[in-house]
């Protein structure tokens, strides 16, 4: 994972447009690639002020831009910061091939160990299973449906909630305090 760039918006632009990715994901599709282009640099400035992370996904020996992952403060007037949104998404032809788990535990590493992050949660569609499976196989636990969350393509969508504590990484992970 590295901070995203420039030069990420037309794989950002792609990833975002391909059919249907809106609907799984629960946003608009970017109407151009400029507006692809101001939102990366938008971003790069949250980055570098910490406010707001996200990176792009690559593979470690081509750099092919394979997603991303980001992260935020859920109540940023509120410090310090405990607890962090968390979201992602991976282009369709990379599904599957085990990429978005190793970002995520290479990701909860630095949250919970670097960042010092009290909770992480992530809001999913109840519908993406795939997702559900994924934040469950690295540790988060479901705490609840949020009810007509959502308002995308027309209609409103229910939501799981899922999150992560610090203090049971630590505990499960067998790391120190």
């Amino acid at each position: 994972m590295q901070p995203i760039q420039s030069d990420d918006a037309d794989n950002f632009f792609e990833m975002w447009t391909t059919e249907g990715f809106d609907i799984s994901g629960g946003f608009e599709k970017p109407t151009s690639l400029q507006a692809v282009v101001d939102s990366i640099e938008y971003f790069k400035v949250l980055n570098t002020s910490g406010f707001y992370l996200k990176w792009s996904i690559r593979l470690r020996d081509t750099n092919e831009f394979l997603g991303e992952l980001e992260c935020y403060p859920l109540k940023p007037q509120i410090r310090p910061w405990i607890e962090w949104g968390v979201g992602y998404s991976l282009k369709k032809s990379a599904w599957g091939n085990g990429y978005m788990t190793e970002a995520l535990n290479r990701f909860l590493l630095f949250a919970f160990k670097e960042k010092i992050i009290i909770r992480l949660k992530a809001d999913v569609f109840t519908s993406n299973l795939r997702s559900i499976s994924l934040l469950n196989k690295v540790g988060f636990l479901h705490e609840g449906l949020q009810a007509s969350k959502n308002y995308s393509n027309g209609e409103f969508k229910d939501m799981a909630l899922m999150a992560y504590a610090r203090e049971r990484f630590i505990r499960e992970r067998n790391f120190e305090n």
